[in-house]
Order: C-alpha cells, then structure tokens, then sequence
C-alpha cells in the first residue's frame, strides 16, 4: 500500500509540475509600428491576410494560435491609427457639409482640401488637393 501510496504522489507531484509550465496568459509581443496611417493601412492589409491564411486552416495548432495573437498586437495598433485618422477626416467633411449647406464656397475649398489630404493616406487612389501636394 506505501508503494501505490509514494507512486500517487509522485505522479501527483509529476502532474502539478507540468500544469505550473502551462502560463496562463501567452506572451505579450511587440507590435509593428504604425506610426502614419498609410502604415496602419499597409500593415492592416498585411497582418489581416496572414490572419486569413491561419483562420482557412482546417485545424489551427497551437504554434498558429500563438501566431493569431502575435498578429493582433499590430493589428490593433493599426485599427487605432486609422481610427483616429477616419475621426479627423470626417470631422473636416463634416465641415464640408456644414459649408456646403450654407453655399459657403470659402468654407467648403478650405475643409474640404483638408478632408482630401487627411484621407488620401487612407484610402489608395483617393487624390490629394493640389494645394496640400
């Protein structure tokens, strides 16, 4: 009986060791900067197609699960560039809008070079005005 005992417990021991390897959070990774937002763009377009290639998987490993959440560390960053960025633009067309309504030509040409330069990083082949080139 001592014998069935000792094995237990150092089986026990055995288990309890394995599951402190285990961490409980993956690492945390370092994200590709997005420091303009035709780089959150590009690293948006690029992170999100590797993210694609891992989720069309039949079966993701543990090696691709850890590769997921590597990728959303630039992935996030990237979302938070471009959402401050849509923020700005949109604050420029809504004065746009705003000059469009009171036949304001001044206020329109103004916000609205503003509005153009402010998204032609975020979207490919939007123009830039002339001015703001």
């Amino acid at each position: 009986m001592k014998i069935k005992t000792v094995l237990l417990l150092m089986s026990s021991v055995l288990v309890v060791g394995a599951l402190a390897e285990i961490p409980e959070k993956p690492a945390h990774f370092k994200a590709r900067p997005s420091e303009t937002a035709e780089e959150a763009r590009d690293n948006l377009s690029t992170y999100s197609g590797k993210l694609a290639e891992i989720l069309a998987k039949e079966a993701m490993t543990p090696e691709d699960l850890i590769e997921v959440h590597r990728l959303t560390y630039t992935l996030e960053v990237a979302l938070e560039v471009l959402r401050d960025a849509l923020e700005n633009a949109a604050g420029a067309l809504e004065e746009v809008h705003l000059g469009s309504e009171t036949l304001d030509d001044e206020r329109v040409r103004h916000n609205g070079r503003i509005y153009l330069e402010r998204i032609h990083h975020l979207v490919k082949g939007a123009v830039a005005s002339e001015d703001n080139r």
